[in-house]
Formats: structure tokens, C-alpha cells, sequence
């Protein structure tokens, strides 16, 4: 099933911290899967993968949503070696965080 693309999103995570004494300030964390076996077992057939996963991150860098500011955006592992050699799967991971406050300002 893993011939094909498969690109997942999920929420990885949520950090509530207090940004002042009426008000919270929420990270949260979402996870971006790109995944695809690959046919042959090639550095240079990841090439491909690679430029789409860094598409992928430069069009969310920077990118606030309705109402959540864009943090940051990590990349790791960019390939990841288990899945590579054991599965000849390339499998790669982006976090984006973004940022929302609740309370009063």
C-alpha cells in the first residue's frame, strides 16, 4: 500500500504556557508524514521525495492561519534511515508550530 504517496497530517502536541497574568499562550504542534516506497534502493531516488517535502515546508514557513501565528517549522529526520534501508520506504517528517493566546489581553 505504500507504493503510492501518502501524505499524513495529525496534531502532534499542545504547550500551554501563561504569556501574562489574565492571559495563555497555546503552541500547537502538527505533524506532516511524507511517505512512499521507493523502487529502487538509490540515494538519488529520494531526490524527488526531498524536493517535495521542502516544498511542502517552505510553503508553511512564515504562513499564519485564520487565527494562529506560524512559529516555526522543523524538519527531523529528513529521511528517515530505519525506514530507508529496512523498508526501502522513504519516510519523512515536518513539525509545524503555530501559536494562539487565550484571555484576556
Amino acid at each position: 500500500e505504500m507504493d503510492t504517496l501518502h501524505v499524513t497530517v495529525v496534531i502532534s502536541g499542545r504547550t500551554v504556557t501563561p504569556a501574562s497574568r489574565r492571559q495563555l499562550q497555546i503552541d500547537h504542534r502538527f505533524d506532516i508524514a511524507v511517505q512512499q516506497r521507493l523502487a529502487v534502493e538509490e540515494p538519488l531516488a529520494c531526490d524527488p521525495l526531498l524536493r517535495l517535502v521542502a516544498e511542502i515546508a517552505d510553503h508553511l514557513a512564515g504562513r499564519s492561519l485564520v487565527s494562529a501565528v506560524w512559529v516555526k517549522t522543523e524538519h527531523e529526520p529528513l529521511v528517515d534511515p530505519t525506514h530507508l534501508h529496512e523498508l526501502r520506504q522513504f519516510t519523512s517528517l515536518i513539525t509545524v508550530t503555530y501559536r494562539t493566546w487565550e484571555g484576556e489581553t
